[in-house]
């Protein structure tokens, strides 16, 4: 290991371990977390250098996000026409727009600038990359946990999987083009939010995958720019590294996200759902997010809940119509949405997996039509 390595390693490491206590502890407001931004800024300046912003195509690939963005935008609001706005809850003076936008702009900068020291510096190893990337997305983390009252699974998606796809871009762009570019695309689509007074009403689900995609395809933008150019200019293996590294650590994300919510073993999990007892609330082959309960949630069930629980080795979401208490023990009668009838059997708190929280369209018809094909031959 040489000096460099070690000391990249070692501010990684500073940095993961501040940010990870700020986020239990959110010690930091937003004026300390700006003198944190800058005081690392400057150690890692002083410890590991600063290379000039010499990169090729910055002019170009600026441009081309400018005019994606006013497109983004033109598009995304015609359609709230159609699928309605939500008003912003920051206020629309002048100075409070500038309250609010500065210390933004501020961190926008540092953080970008400590991603273009880390990755210039750090580019030749796969660990510093990934660690960077890490660190980079708890601190969209730590700037927003506190921030909001999501429940921890909307928080993975609303906050966590958008700041993957986001971080994963501006570090494969800083490496190709530098922190003009990063700074320009962050301003372009962070800055909105504080300054434009409606957005569209798309949902949770489509805001995360929106968020999540549109930084893919500006990693696509600038990749095929460089690949026009790669076998006059760049070796084959330098070329492909950074795509090679975005590749794997969005695959392992998912990977773990997916095992993390199908295992079971776990506070929250998902059921694919393959009847239509529940219509017109849940239908065939949406996936349904399940949280399971404790004995003190359970005693929280209310008639009119949808219930998630075990009968003849099938799990099935119904709807509480009525709770019965037997000595000292409760027993729910449910029945679905879509059933003329109730239920013909009373479900004991054994039985009972969980509620559902939060549903996802269609994604599970892949898994439906697996089932029905298995039973065919079977």
């Amino acid at each position: 290991m040489n000096n460099s390595y070690i000391r990249l390693l070692m501010l990684s490491i500073l940095f993961f371990v501040i940010i990870i206590f700020n986020c239990v502890f959110n010690f930091f407001n937003s004026i300390t977390f700006i003198i944190f931004l800058l005081s690392f800024a400057i150690l890692s300046y002083y410890f590991v250098g600063f290379e000039k912003n010499k990169k090729r195509y910055q002019k170009d690939i600026i441009i081309s996000i400018i005019t994606f963005a006013l497109i983004y935008y033109l598009i995304t609001y015609i359609l709230g026409i159609y699928v309605g706005f939500n008003r912003t809850g920051y206020i629309m003076q002048l100075v409070p727009i500038i309250k609010n936008i500065l210390p933004v702009i501020i961190i926008i900068i540092l953080g970008e600038l400590i991603r273009y020291i880390f990755i210039t510096k750090g580019s030749v190893y796969k660990s510093i990359i990934i660690l960077t990337i890490i660190n980079l997305i708890l601190l969209d983390i730590t700037l927003l946990i506190h921030s909001y009252s999501y429940g921890p699974f909307l928080f993975v998606f609303r906050i966590i999987v958008p700041s993957i796809g986001k971080n994963l871009f501006l570090t494969y762009a800083t490496y190709k083009v530098g922190y003009n570019t990063t700074i320009t695309y962050r301003i372009l689509f962070e800055l909105p939010h504080y300054l434009l007074p409606i957005f569209p009403t798309f949902g949770n689900y489509l805001d995360s995958l929106l968020e999540f995609l549109v930084p893919f395809l500006f990693i696509y933008i600038i990749y095929k720019k460089f690949d026009n150019i790669s076998n006059k200019k760049v070796k084959v293996e330098n070329k492909h590294k950074f795509i090679k590294i975005i590749i794997y650590t969005t695959s392992s994300v998912f990977l773990i996200i997916v095992i993390a919510l199908t295992s079971g073993l776990f506070k929250y999990y998902v059921v694919t759902i393959g009847s239509n007892s529940m219509h017109p609330i849940i239908d065939v082959g949406d996936v349904v997010i399940v949280e399971k309960l404790n004995k003190e949630e359970l005693n929280l069930l209310e008639v009119g809940d949808l219930l998630v629980f075990k009968h003849d080795n099938l799990v099935i979401i119904h709807r509480i119509v009525n709770i019965l208490k037997v000595n000292e023990e409760k027993y729910y009668y449910t029945k679905g949405d879509n059933n003329k009838t109730q239920d013909g059997y009373p479900i004991k708190e054994t039985d009972v997996i969980g509620r559902t929280i939060f549903k996802i369209k269609y994604i599970g018809y892949p898994t439906v039509e697996i089932n029905k094909l298995i039973e065919r031959k079977i």
